[in-house]
This record gives C-alpha cells, sequence and structure tokens, in this order.
C-alpha cells in the first residue's frame, strides 16, 4: 500500500521493441542496448562483457516477456552487437 507522499511510478505504453529497450535503458544502471539475432534486446554488462540479456518477445505492439538469459555458456554463445545510438 501507498503511503500519500510515495508517487506512482510512471506507466507507459511503448509499441516496439526499440522503444522497449529505450524504456529499459532509463531505468537500468549497467545496462547497454544491443542486437540479438537482429533483434533490440538489453545486455546487463560487467567490464564490458555481458552477463544477463534481456530477451523482449512482442506481439501487436506489446511486450508479452521478457526472458532473462544468465547462463555463461548460454550467453557466450548468443551472437550480441552493441549499439552506439549512432544506427
Amino acid at each position: 500500500m501507498r503511503g500519500a507522499a510515495e508517487a506512482e511510478p510512471e506507466r507507459r505504453v511503448v509499441a516496439a521493441n526499440h522503444e522497449v529497450v529505450e524504456a529499459f535503458l532509463s531505468a537500468a544502471q549497467g545496462a547497454a542496448a544491443v542486437l540479438v539475432a537482429g533483434e533490440p534486446s538489453v545486455a546487463w554488462m560487467v567490464n564490458g562483457r555481458p552477463r544477463v540479456v534481456f530477451l523482449f518477445q512482442m506481439a501487436g505492439g506489446r511486450v508479452q516477456a521478457i526472458d532473462l538469459v544468465a547462463d555463461r555458456d548460454a550467453v557466450a554463445a548468443m551472437r550480441i552487437v552493441p549499439l552506439t545510438g549512432e544506427e
């Protein structure tokens, strides 16, 4: 239950993977925008290396699921392309 002084968190609807990634990056420290299998995704980076990959499943312009991949072998097997914002 929220107290009167607590603000309701901002809620917004996002329509595409790239918008989901941007919304996620604004709130997550250590997160970086990446492409995984050509799809906009997010990776939590430690010392420049991805440790956890966030894969967004979209349908009808809405996020249906977020898969977190933290298994080191699975992350290492992914083709992860960092995005610099200049794409």
